[in-house]
């Protein structure tokens, strides 16, 4: 019931995530952002699944949010909440990674200070599975409370807190982390009819 008038920002999840989903989901919201002459933004899975974290739950850890690929790895991204109520604040880009290579991620990416061993929160679909690997590495892993849903309000609600005002469009881009698994077959040299 509300028209293009009314709408400032559209938002959409650009990734990361199947080939075909993305820019299908990608490809329609910037048909609409350019018929409507509206700014629209891109917004990680990621993001959105560490951003459904209570500020209760947060208690200042640091927060992995994790997608289950359907594959032997996962996509993972690392955020840390400096102080109660604040936002989240990336420590890395989003990644693929086998389960296995958390505990050398985690070194890099949270040193160790004092011998005190950092604590994390694990949230996503993904998170049973990281939990076990990042316990072995010596780490405390919890798991999130947080629903694994990627919904609409949450997508929203981060792209209106990360919008200046400008279009935005560059952000429309696909986020793929591994190569797609169709691939062009190599020409034999040979041309058929």
């Amino acid at each position: 019931g509300v028209n293009f008038s009314k709408i400032d920002l559209l938002a959409v999840t650009n990734g990361p995530g199947g080939f075909t989903g993305l820019r299908v989901g990608l490809a329609a919201a910037r048909g609409i952002s350019l018929a409507g002459g509206l700014a629209c933004i891109g917004i990680s899975n990621l993001e959105v699944v560490a951003n459904g974290v209570s500020y209760d739950e947060r208690d200042s850890s640091h927060i992995l949010s994790t997608i289950d690929t359907k594959r032997e790895d996962i996509y993972i991204q690392i955020f840390t909440n400096a102080s109660k109520g604040s936002s989240l604040q990336p420590l890395g880009e989003p990644q693929a990674i086998l389960p296995e290579n958390l505990a050398a991620y985690l070194h890099l990416m949270l040193p160790v200070k004092n011998n005190v061993k950092n604590k994390i929160l694990v949230v996503g679909d993904a998170a049973e599975r990281s939990i076990k690997k990042i316990r072995e590495s010596g780490n405390k892993a919890v798991a999130g409370k947080t629903s694994l849903a990627i919904d609409a309000r949450g997508v929203a609600l981060i792209a209106a807190n990360q919008w200046n005002g400008s279009f935005l469009r560059e952000s429309l881009q696909p986020l793929y982390l591994r190569s797609p698994d169709a691939t062009i077959p190599i020409n034999s040299g040979r041309l058929r009819p």
